[in-house]
């Protein structure tokens, strides 16, 4: 047999970072399995791509932006004690963690557009419930992007110091609170109108146990 190759990434008690590139790796190539199997049921169906799906793809692609800056994150020092990062590495570090939460929000903004726009579809009905939960996405995603993107204020605010930052950190909580509830307004309240729909039990049972998976 051929002599193995070295592994990309050594994890060691002082190096975590090839956990973090193992996972983003997955990411990026479920996200394409995902994206690929909706292209082709969307083709077979011969229905078109709708709004859902684009911003879909959008989701995944600033999905995928983020797990390639996690990637790079890595190279500059992720995963490694501080100490052990070069001062020149760590100022690329914190700006390549800032791009992947402001591109990790902008996903998960346009992820939970497409699913609202799909219920709208699906349930062929321009319900003014769907239009508040829209907007509240949407503004979600706004307040969330520009909480992160100025909590540490100018010239420099990729650099996360919490003790240095005039929010002290302290705007992470209501996004992350914000952004669980708006989960669970689309887990919960689009269950009645998937049982309602003209499909197989077993049809109906499973899509509510994949839409109820965004609790988890």
């Amino acid at each position: 047999m051929g002599d193995k190759l070295p592994p990309f990434f050594r994890v060691t008690a002082d190096d975590h970072g090839g956990i973090a590139v193992v996972v983003v790796l997955n990411a990026i190539i479920v996200t394409c399995v995902v994206s690929g199997i909706r292209a082709l049921i969307a083709n077979k169906q011969r229905i078109g791509f709708q709004t859902d799906d684009i911003t879909f793809y959008i989701a995944g692609l600033f999905g995928n932006i983020s797990a390639i800056c996690v990637y790079h994150a890595v190279l500059s020092g992720l995963g490694k004690r501080i100490d052990a990062v070069s001062a020149e590495n760590l100022d690329s570090f914190y700006k390549l963690i800032y791009c992947v939460h402001l591109f990790s929000i902008l996903s998960m903004t346009f992820a939970k557009v497409s699913v609202v726009l799909l219920m709208k579809r699906i349930t062929l009905t321009a319900e003014r419930s769907w239009g508040i939960v829209l907007v509240s996405c949407c503004l979600w995603g706004v307040f969330s992007f520009l909480a992160f993107a100025f909590q540490c204020g100018v010239p420099d605010p990729w650099v996360y110091v919490p003790s240095q930052c005039t929010t002290r950190g302290k705007l992470q909580y209501p996004v992350i609170v914000l952004n669980i509830v708006t989960d669970v307004i689309l887990s919960v309240g689009m269950l009645p109108t998937v049982w309602k729909l003209r499909a197989p039990l077993e049809t109906r049972v499973t899509v509510m146990i994949l839409f109820a998976l965004r609790l988890l």
